[in-house]
């Protein structure tokens, strides 16, 4: 009997112990029954999800949330490591994630990612407005090289071929930022309906246009489905495959879309 108190008191001991580890924890904690009840939170989480411990011991977490994000969150079917905004603030974003625990309950854990969230903003809103300028001056610059004839300077034929060349990649790399740019800034993108039977129809356009009749193009479109999603951006995609295709067909093959 003697040795089953030690043991017991030890467990007790260790137990304690990791709740005053986890009590001063900076990222938020929270126990939750199977019901999703709360049974214990740490400091951080009465701070970043506006909990008071232990007035809200027992309470649904979910419903206490009620109309805020990470309410939405636990009720709709959570993911991991999920940006949403705290309870009550905006402009303090976490990063949560739920972790199963004993008995079927689960435990949250939700660190505040608001640092890290403005300086990839800084990030994005530097590199687009480098690419935005950049944009105009390379126009310029690949224009004016375009004016000039390599028949009128022979001699300068190669380095004029090998400006064109690396002007049109600068303008390449500049309008792919620019893409990256956007695509970072929606959250969502919109899924719009696209009829695959015009769209595939204006690439082989865009291919025979392209290959001036060095190559076989021929189209299958067997499935005859539509696709949802941002028709700007999946034509962009596809065009560049069928560009490619035709740049690095050699002469008399076939491509086929």
């Amino acid at each position: 009997m003697s040795d089953h108190r030690a043991r017991l008191r030890r467990v007790l001991a260790q137990r304690r112990a990791l709740q005053a580890v986890a009590a001063r924890a900076p990222d938020a904690l929270v126990v939750l029954d199977a019901n999703g009840r709360v049974e214990w939170c740490n400091a951080a989480a009465c701070h970043l999800l506006q909990l008071s411990w232990p007035a809200d011991r027992g309470i649904d977490l979910a419903a206490r949330l009620g109309p805020a994000e990470l309410g939405h969150w636990l009720r709709a079917g959570h993911g991991e490591g999920d940006d949403l905004a705290a309870p009550g603030d905006a402009a303090v974003r976490l990063q949560v994630t739920l972790l199963p625990y004993a008995a079927g309950g689960q435990v949250l854990l939700a660190r505040d990612v608001s640092r890290i969230s403005r300086l990839e903003q800084v990030r994005r809103d530097f590199v687009a407005n480098v690419s935005h300028e950049l944009r105009t001056p390379l126009t310029v610059i690949h224009g004016y090289l375009e004016l000039l004839d390599p028949e009128d300077v022979p001699a300068l034929a190669p380095v004029l071929g090998e400006m064109r060349v690396q002007s049109q990649r600068m303008r390449q790399i500049v309008e792919d930022l620019l893409a990256l740019s956007r695509l970072e800034m929606e959250r969502r993108l919109p899924e719009e309906h696209i009829g695959m039977t015009t769209l595939l129809q204006t690439l082989r356009n865009e291919a025979e246009a392209l290959s001036q009749g060095r190559h076989r193009i021929t189209l299958h479109d067997d499935a005859g489905l539509d696709l949802l999603g941002s028709p700007t951006d999946l034509h962009s995609a596809f065009s560049n495959l069928v560009s490619n295709a035709v740049r690095y067909t050699p002469t008399g093959g076939a491509i086929g879309i």
